[in-house]
């Protein structure tokens, strides 16, 4: 049974703190060969590490990821919130793959997701928005499950096969630019509904805390768009000022909200001491 997610050289914090706050063997896929060296040199139980260039999972500038002109960086690095899990299935001998955002953080077991999902064949974390209609979907990769069973296999060989394959029959309705791994996950939603989980642990995000009336007891919390600056940390980093109304970055100051940042803040530095990392202030967003 596996965990996987992806990092490069200027994420290893977040995907250290990530890996402190697990409890389940990890496998971490390292875009460039200095973040690949930096994590085999810590030799961290329970924690394969792979190297992108003996994966066959480089970046190939000619492919679409997912939708048209989706070319960047950025664009492949989020193909492989497919892309490495099927690996991980095709390659390693396990039960069920479960990717997740490096950016996150986990406060409980991860068994209270695998408890949440139960026996269905495939678990992925919803956005719980009122816009889930839209190009960013019903999902959010934040926690993607596949059991390596008939259904989670086919699943997860056709979320891959609509990201890198620009003949998919399904781009028109669900190749979204602005997200183009995730949109695809309503579409195997609608195809394998009665073995598809919802998941419906408690967990934050940008746009999810004020969906609940206290900041207590997450499963986990996904820190996306935090960026450490050179003495304080942006918790919207990149996108301050968009349309979404968590853009703003108000929900900072939803009680309880700034401690939970504080302390990720917090144990970002100690991590960033404990494994003696050199810092770059920036990141493939800037």
């Amino acid at each position: 049974s596996m965990i996987c997610t992806v990092t490069e050289y200027n994420y290893l914090y977040k995907f250290l703190c990530l890996y402190e706050s697990l409890d389940c063997p990890t496998s971490v896929l390292c875009i460039g060969d200095e973040t690949y060296e930096k994590l085999k040199s810590l030799s961290l139980d329970n924690l394969t590490v792979y190297n992108v260039n003996e994966t066959g999972l480089i970046r190939d500038e000619t492919i679409e990821y997912g939708a048209e002109n989706c070319t960047t960086q950025l664009h492949y690095l989020f193909s492989l919130a497919a892309q490495f899990p099927k690996y991980i299935m095709d390659n390693v001998n396990c039960d069920w793959v479960a990717y997740v955002d490096v950016d996150e953080y986990f406060y409980k077991s991860f068994d209270f997701i695998l408890d949440n999902i139960g026996n269905k064949s495939i678990g992925i974390t919803p956005r719980f928005l009122p816009d889930s209609n839209g190009v960013l979907g019903k999902f959010n990769t934040g926690v993607c499950y596949f059991k390596n069973d008939v259904i989670g296999k086919k699943a997860l060989n056709l979320w891959v096969d609509c990201i890198i394959n620009p003949n998919t029959p399904y781009r028109a309705e669900y190749g979204s630019v602005t997200c183009p791994d995730q949109k695809y996950i309503d579409l195997l939603w609608k195809k394998y509904k009665k073995d598809f989980k919802k998941l419906d642990v408690k967990h934050g995000a940008p746009y999810l805390f004020e969906y609940y009336d206290n900041q207590e007891d997450y499963v986990f919390i996904h820190f996306m768009k935090f960026k450490l600056l050179e003495n304080e940390y942006d918790w919207v980093h990149g996108v301050r000022g968009g349309k979404a109304p968590w853009n703003t970055g108000e929900f900072i100051n939803i009680r309880g909200v700034k401690n939970l940042y504080d302390e990720y803040y917090t144990k970002s530095l100690e991590i960033i001491k404990k494994y003696n990392l050199i810092i770059s202030y920036k990141t493939i967003y800037d």
